[in-house]
């Protein structure tokens, strides 16, 4: 059975207000009867959990809740969709972690939950050394930049 992906038509952006994750601890600590503690590394990647809150109209929440019935078979399957982890969109493998909370607040059902991330980018070792000789906000508009123009302005043929 393919992933699933998060529906086209729904808004995949959660409210900012209380947007939280967690980045896991990708260690394991063993206390020593003498000397220092040893720690071991032992998630490579570990995922991240972020706790989201929809806003969905009645009509979004009706397509969310069917989709995750009958799609995700009650949140058990896994999905694609676009996150935010670290400041920055990215698509990540999703979860959800136990089941979403819907509440009625006026017309907008805010659907809170928490969802379990795999695959989550870093900066490779040129982007870190970048951004700390010339700081964070220069380097994003930097690279920012050079992707659009290596990726969509410069020609299908490069000369050669």
């Amino acid at each position: 059975m393919a992933i699933q992906t998060w529906p086209a038509g729904l808004n995949f952006r959660p409210m900012r207000d209380g947007y939280a994750f967690d980045p896991h601890d990708p260690l394991s600590r063993t206390d020593m009867e003498q000397g220092p503690a040893r720690q071991r590394l032992i998630y490579p990647n570990s995922p991240a959990t972020p706790n989201l809150v929809w806003p969905f109209t009645a009509d979004e929440f009706e397509v969310f809740r069917a989709w995750y019935h009958e799609d995700l078979r009650d949140g058990a399957e896994w999905f694609w969709m676009q996150v935010f982890i670290g400041g920055r969109q990215m698509l990540g493998l999703c979860q959800f972690i136990g089941a979403f909370q819907p509440v009625l607040n006026g017309n907008v059902w805010k659907v809170t939950t928490k969802l379990q991330v795999r695959n989550v980018e870093y900066m490779d070792a040129d982007a870190r050394w970048f951004a700390g000789e010339y700081g964070p906000g220069l380097a994003i508009t930097i690279a920012d930049r050079l992707h659009t123009i290596i990726h969509e302005e410069a020609p299908v043929d490069l000369p050669g």
